[in-house]
């Protein structure tokens, strides 16, 4: 570690890489975006819907009781959800009670299976009323079992994950480099302060992945680099590279010489008929 304390006129400190920020922001959008979209499929637009096919499954519940000669005993049912119980646990089922377990489940996907959801007070009264709306429209789709819980998923989905990009991008920006170009020091967010001197290696195998590591010839615990995320890092772990390892900088510099030579592609002989 450099004991030299750089001032504060030669010090360049890094800033968050805009083009990174710019694509957490989106992604930050997108998964909120996502999560409100489930947020009002889970509170609105699934429920609504599913109340409404609860309403068309009444209607044809009290229609086949009335066809049954039954309609008068609709009136109260009891525990639905022992009904419901006793219903699917018998086969076959009569076209009554087939009508009457599709509503009571209809009523168990919105939460609504109970007494009071179940009575029907004047059941030809409300059968000649709901016999005006569905005779004159279509009803909507049934709930599935899994349509509101894979809403909710949705809703833990988009909120957490976004959750965890807003983190990601507070914690990013809260972390400083500093440079000293005067005496080659890149100072981390840690407070270690290396000097070219102190690397062993400067572990380039995640290069394309915009990271690196710095390791340390005193047994120091490495430094792992994301160089996408900060604004100067790169230079700055190049220059420490290339003091430290001068041979390696030549190495690269030939090498990057020899893939800026285009081969020569010869011309194509064209043979004339004299």
């Amino acid at each position: 570690m450099a004991d030299e304390q750089p001032s504060a006129s030669n010090v360049q400190t890094s800033s968050i890489n805009r083009a990174w920020l710019v694509k957490m922001v989106i992604f930050t959008v997108v998964l909120l975006g996502f999560g409100l979209w489930g947020l009002y499929d889970a509170m609105l637009a699934y429920p609504s819907r599913g109340n409404e096919y609860a309403d068309y499954a009444k209607w044809r519940y009290l229609d086949a009781a009335k066809t049954a000669g039954k309609l008068s005993s609709t009136a109260e049912m009891g525990e639905p959800v022992a009904r419901r119980a006793e219903l699917e646990a018998k086969a076959p089922r009569t076209d009554l009670e087939q009508a009457e377990l599709d509503w009571l489940t209809a009523l168990a996907r919105v939460g609504k299976l109970d007494p009071s959801e179940t009575k029907v007070d004047g059941p030809n009264a409300v059968l000649d009323q709901m016999s005006v709306k569905w005779k004159s429209q279509q009803p909507p789709p049934p709930l599935q079992a899994y349509d509101l819980p894979l809403q909710w998923s949705f809703v833990v989905i988009g909120f957490g994950l976004g959750a965890v990009v807003i983190l990601n991008i507070l914690r990013s920006s809260s972390k400083k480099y500093t440079w000293e170009a005067a005496t080659t020091t890149l100072t981390l967010p840690d407070g270690r302060r290396v000097t070219p001197e102190m690397l062993a290696d400067v572990d380039k195998r995640k290069w394309h992945k915009y990271f690196c590591t710095l390791v340390f010839n005193d047994g120091a615990p490495s430094a792992e680099m994301d160089l996408l995320k900060y604004q100067g890092l790169e230079e700055w772990v190049l220059t420490l590279e290339r003091v430290r390892f001068p041979d390696r900088a030549a190495e690269a510099e030939a090498e990057a010489a020899a893939a800026a030579v285009e081969p020569i592609a010869e011309a194509p002989t064209e043979d004339r008929a004299g």
